[in-house]
């Protein structure tokens, strides 16, 4: 849960982790903007280890803002480089989402990928440092 370390606009709370990963959670609070659109909003999750297969695979399940599980797998393709795979399956709770979801697809979508690449910058700036 080092995350807020590297990722702008992500926030951990009362983060409990176990030495055998499994059973491992925390409050993680993301804050989004829709493209062209005033002001952010903030998906608010409790995720919770729920399977690991150190050092290839974790699966969390979600609930909260969204409800469902992620799958995150690393597969090394050098020596010293490694592909992250990350594949949510969730879904919408908050019912503004829910309703408004068809009108704003492609700004939720936009704004996913502007999260995602934040998140993926901040980690090549911190792995660059190390």
């Amino acid at each position: 849960m080092s995350w807020p370390r590297w990722w702008p606009g992500v926030q951990a709370r009362d983060v409990r982790p176990h030495a055998e990963l499994v059973g491992s959670s925390a409050h993680v609070e993301f804050r989004a903007r829709i493209p062209h659109a005033p002001g952010a909003y903030t998906l608010r999750l409790d995720l919770t280890v729920a399977a690991a297969e150190p050092p290839r695979r974790v699966t969390l399940s979600t609930a909260g803002d969204l409800e469902g599980s992620a799958t995150v797998d690393l597969a090394p393709t050098s020596p010293r480089s490694t592909r992250i795979a990350v594949d949510w399956d969730v879904q919408t709770t908050l019912a503004w989402m829910n309703l408004l979801g068809p009108v704003l697809a492609r700004p939720f979508a936009a704004s996913h990928a502007a999260v995602m690449r934040a998140g993926e910058q901040g980690l090549r700036h911190l792995l660059a440092g190390s």
